[in-house]
């Protein structure tokens, strides 16, 4: 299973979501458009892999693909990152696996992500509120994370759409690179089909 982990500021303690297992894709995949939404982001982040005996297996990037124009919704409903990000294909990881020995501090990662040739963005893991081993702390006050088990730690600040209003296009190639994890790349679908009217702006650029 994979988890999606956040620190909400206005609390002391973490909080989390759990993410749709069956969304996994890989380096090189295809992220799904889902056609009632009109506004397809990325959310790079590092994430951690579960061993045995509760221990940080492995680290690997991990993008959260949302889209935007639905998410609030999602939640006024109280029925969590449905929609929003639990669709087919909304959930990348690659394109290694790095074992914590190769890592000498997961809070000291440059970020680098492009879009094609049209947007660049750079971010660092040390935005990060919390080391993972604290997140793993905070997981096993709530349950016992099987092995294998993916535990994000957030979007990376400045490398998506909803903060720089850059969005993606179909055709896009993504490429995103964590200093000592590689790049995973991930492709938009080259025909995209919306079939709902989006609560946000009509997009010129999708017609």
């Amino acid at each position: 299973m994979d988890e999606k982990f956040q620190r909400n500021p206005n609390k002391v303690a973490f909080s989390y979501y759990k993410c749709n297992h069956n969304a996994l894709i890989g380096d090189g995949d295809t992220i799904h458009w889902p056609s009632y939404s009109s506004y397809l982001d990325i959310e790079p982040e590092l994430a951690f892999v579960t061993g045995k005996g509760n221990c940080i297996a492995g680290y690997v990037i991990f993008n959260d693909s949302t889209v935007r124009d639905v998410q609030w919704p999602d939640f006024q409903a109280l029925t969590g990152p449905t929609r929003s990000k639990d669709f087919d294909r909304s959930k990348g990881i690659g394109p290694f696996l790095v074992t914590p020995d190769e890592i000498d501090n997961p809070l000291a990662l440059d970020v680098d992500v492009r879009i094609g040739e049209r947007l660049h963005w750079k971010g660092s893991t040390s935005e990060y509120s919390a080391h993972p081993a604290k997140v793993m702390e905070e997981v096993l006050k709530v349950f016992t994370p099987l092995p294998g088990t993916i535990i994000g730690m957030g979007t990376i600040p400045d490398c998506c759409a909803i903060e720089t209003e850059r969005w993606l296009l179909p055709f896009d190639r993504i490429l995103i690179t964590f200093d000592k994890l590689g790049t995973l790349t991930q492709l938009v679908p080259d025909h995209v089909k919306i079939t709902e009217p989006s609560r946000w702006e009509q997009r010129s650029d999708l017609l």
